[in-house]
């Protein structure tokens, strides 16, 4: 109890002495250099220092630094504001931390190591009205050693006394600089009332002389006669019977001497580079410079200044220069000097010459910028000459350029109305005109026209066995062709491939748009020349009327046009139909009819029929045909003459040929009991497999597919479908054949097909239609085609079947003309198979 009553009133007594150091000591020093012993009474304030910061020159200075292990800091702030002392700095706040804090605070990025590690520290901040001026720091090194609350108090007590001594000897020393101020003023004002006499005289007489100089400078006179004008007012003002202005050339490496003046004891010196001369000190001084003779002959001996430079100035007695500045820069220098012992300068002299020189520097800015100005008028003139040429060609440039982009424009909305390869409206532009057309007729109802849908016979015959060009050529023809058949009045139009759209303006009557029609097709049945042979095209016509009565649009008046010709080409190629509702009608039921059956195909609505295909000589069964049937809710069942034209229609021919395919595989453990294991199932595909490179690709990928002996799988092309490029149709059975299916041609002496085709085709089979089948047993003709057919199938080796047998002696008959196979209603007709069959091999 005693020990702590003891270190209480010890403590007191050193807080009670640093607060009457703070209130009595002159000077900060001495209040440090009293406050070291104090410190060092308390415990653990062996290491202890202020850090003031100096935010001017951003640094911190030490006053006092006591420290067992670090001397006394030279870091940079940034350095020091990373450690302790700048966090507390940073933070305004007091720091108290052990070797395990201080650790902790380095970890975190806080602060970093500075100086040697310190086991325990403690630092509170120095604060002048609410803002941070330094920071009072005790550290320990002693092991275990940690700072208690008491010695905190300790510590900020310090620190607001050592912050009062500050404000006292700050105020104390500003009001001591106060007081040495008035002091120099009333001084300086007594010393200026007593030289005003003086002054005044001299400033009268300076006035004159400054006028006079402002009146040389506005005169406008050459440089020269300012240059001599300026040196007669100086002689007036002081002694510069001698003077010259040095100017610097545009290199900046040479002095030059437009002026000078010195009698004719001294003669002007010559353009010289820049040196160590008088002239040079001036520049390098950036400020009116007066040199005495004592001062020069001390610079030439201790080598500042070069005694070959100045060589023109002899015995001087005393020298001022003042430097030019011209357009923000030091170009020059204005100079006096005397060689009379009996005749110097003062600082007078000195600011006169500096005033003087402002108009020199003044007057050579102005001649400058007359000069500059003059050099860039013509210099403007110059370039806007050199603009105008260069803006003429820009203009021609961009002339040409105008016209070339009206024509690519031009171009574009041409090639965006007309078709690339004929030049005719296309069908955007016919769909503008027949609605102009639709809006002329019902405006004057008393006028008509007619649109005539128009499609080329036998066009797929040219590109797929001529090829492309050969039909451009074709298309180039006929567009020519309709075109000399229309007035200027119509228009003309292919809307694609070989379909073309006559649009007849202003017609009579029903007749004569017929006359035009028959006009159209006779011209188009001219023949011509294709790849070197004769070819005669043909064409068929479909026409749709239009009736300002009827609120047609240009859409459904095309649509029209468009089942008429439907219609045109099914009664028989190259005759013309004009359109009736009815057609209209079919029009829209074939449409539900090819919905109707993508529908059945996709739920599987279509069947498989089978029809025996019989030995004529053994009256065996070697192979069934596959026939598809479609149940149709209304019409009942369908076979494929009814509608393939449907599924053609609406593109789903290669999908039905693939399903059928896929059924004859469920169906072949069935088959396989009626046919054996040499017997063959025949499959009818649509060429259009050969015609496209993916389609092909999809029906391989099916044959690969199926589970049955590919040897047994006889794929049949229908002859009238063989009016296709031959190179695509021999690379197309090539690809089957490599498959191992058995290749076959149906229907053959439909189409338009030669005896002297079957020897190029990879064949297994031809099967001869049933119209010669029937015709045989009656017409000599077409047994003696039988009969060829017989010979030509043992020469190339494949079987010749017969379809469509009937009758018995159509069976005698095609036997003994050596017709190896045969099927028809005679044998059987097609027939499913059994439910509980067909159930089995699904």
């Amino acid at each position: 109890m005693a020990s702590r009553y003891k270190t209480a009133a010890s403590l007191q007594s050193i807080l009670f002495r640093v607060s009457e150091l703070a209130n009595h000591c002159p000077t900060m020093e001495r209040f440090y250099q009293e406050l070291a012993p104090l410190v060092q009474q308390f415990p653990g304030t062996e290491n202890c220092y202020v850090a003031l910061y100096n935010p001017a020159e951003e640094r911190f200075d030490f006053p006092f630094f006591l420290d067992q292990q670090d001397p006394r800091p030279h870091i940079d702030a940034e350095r020091l504001m990373a450690g302790c002392t700048g966090y507390v700095y940073r933070h305004g706040k007091p720091l108290c931390v052990d070797s395990q804090g201080l650790a902790a605070l380095v970890e975190q990025g806080e602060v970093q190591r500075l100086g040697h590690p310190a086991q325990a520290w403690l630092g509170v901040p120095l604060k002048q009205q609410d803002t941070v001026v330094g920071v009072l720091v005790l550290q320990s090194y002693q092991i275990g050693f940690r700072y208690s609350d008491a010695q905190r108090e300790f510590l900020t007590f310090i620190g607001q006394h050592l912050t009062t001594a500050m404000a006292r000897l700050t105020q104390r020393e500003q009001t001591e600089r106060l007081i040495e101020h008035r002091t120099q003023a009333l001084s300086r004002a007594n010393k200026a009332l007593q030289a005003e006499v003086a002054q005044r005289r001299r400033a009268e007489r300076l006035q004159g002389a400054l006028l006079e100089i402002t009146e040389i400078t506005a005169s406008g006179r050459d440089i020269n006669s300012f240059y001599r004008a300026i040196h007669s007012v100086l002689r007036h003002l002081l002694y510069a019977d001698n003077c010259f202005v040095a100017l610097l050339a545009p290199d900046n490496q040479w002095l030059t001497f437009p002026y000078f003046e010195a009698g004719d004891a001294l003669e002007a010196p010559v353009t010289r580079p820049l040196g160590d001369g008088l002239t040079e000190r001036v520049m390098a001084a950036q400020r009116p410079v007066r040199l005495s003779r004592e001062t020069i002959e001390a610079a030439y001996r201790d080598g500042s200044l070069g005694q070959n430079v100045d060589r023109c100035l002899i015995d001087l007695q005393d020298w001022m220069g003042a430097p030019l500045l011209i357009e923000g820069e030091i170009r020059g220098v204005l100079a006096v000097f005397s060689q009379h012992p009996h005749y110097g300068y003062d600082d007078k002299d000195l600011e006169l010459l500096g005033f003087v020189s402002q108009h020199i520097s003044t007057a050579i800015e102005r001649r400058q910028a007359l000069e500059q100005r003059v050099r860039y008028r013509e210099e403007l003139e110059r370039k806007v000459m050199e603009r105008t040429r260069e803006m003429h060609a820009m203009n021609v440039d961009l002339q040409r350029q105008i016209q070339q982009r009206r024509k690519a424009e031009n171009r574009l909305r041409h090639d965006a109305l007309h078709d690339a390869l004929t030049g005719l409206p296309n069908r955007a532009l016919l769909l503008n005109r027949l609605d102009q057309a639709l809006k002329h007729i019902k405006r004057h109802a008393n006028e008509r026209f007619a649109l005539l849908f128009i499609d080329l016979d036998r066009f797929k015959l040219v590109n797929d066995s001529l090829g492309h060009l050969a039909g451009d050529l074709l298309l180039e023809t006929i567009a020519r062709r309709l075109g000399e058949c229309i007035r200027d009045n119509d228009t003309l139009a292919r809307l694609g491939g070989d379909e073309f759209v006559i649009l007849l303006d202003s017609i009579r009557n029903r007749q004569h748009v017929e006359e035009v029609s028959e006009r159209i097709l006779e011209q188009v049945r001219q023949p011509l020349q294709l790849e070197g042979k004769e070819f005669f095209p043909g064409a068929s016509i479909g026409i749709a009327l239009a009736d300002p009565h009827h609120n047609a649009s240009p859409q459904s008046l095309l649509r029209d046009a468009d089942a008429a010709l439907y219609h045109a080409k099914s009664a028989g190629r190259g005759g013309l139909q004009f359109f009736d509702r009815k057609m209209h009608a079919e029009a829209v039921a074939d449409l539900t009819r090819e919905a109707q059956f993508r529908q059945a195909l996709s739920q599987r609505e279509i069947t498989v029929h089978y029809q025996p295909v019989m030995d004529l000589d053994q009256q065996q069964v070697v192979g069934m045909e596959a026939l598809a049937r479609w149940h149709h809710p209304q019409l009942g069942e369908l076979t494929p003459d009814q509608f393939l034209p449907w599924a053609c229609h609406s593109g789903a021919v290669a999908e039905l040929d693939r399903y059928v395919l896929e059924q004859v595989c469920r169906d072949y453990p069935h088959l396989r009991s009626k046919i054996g294991r040499h017997g063959w199932v025949h499959v009818n595909l649509d060429l259009t497999h050969l015609r496209s490179s993916s389609k092909l690709e999809q029906l391989e990928q099916c044959i690969e597919s199926l589970s049955m002996p590919k040897a047994q799988l006889a794929l049949e092309f229908s002859e009238r479908d063989l009016l296709v490029d031959q190179r695509t149709l021999h690379e197309g059975l090539n690809r089957l054949q490599r498959l191992g299916v058995k290749l076959g041609l149906d229907d053959f002496g439909t189409g338009y097909s030669a005896l002297t085709l079957l020897p190029q085709l990879p064949l297994d089979f031809v099967k001869v239609d049933k119209g010669y089948s029937h015709k045989s047993t009656h017409c000599e003709r077409h047994r003696a085609v039988l009969e060829s057919l017989v010979a030509l199938s043992a020469e190339l080796g494949f079987v010749l079947s017969a379809e469509g047998i009937e009758q018995p002696g159509q069976h005698q008959l095609l036997r003994g003309l050596g017709c190896r196979w045969g099927q028809g209603y005679l044998f059987n007709s097609p027939q499913a198979l059994a439910k509980e069959t067909a159930s089995e091999s699904g």
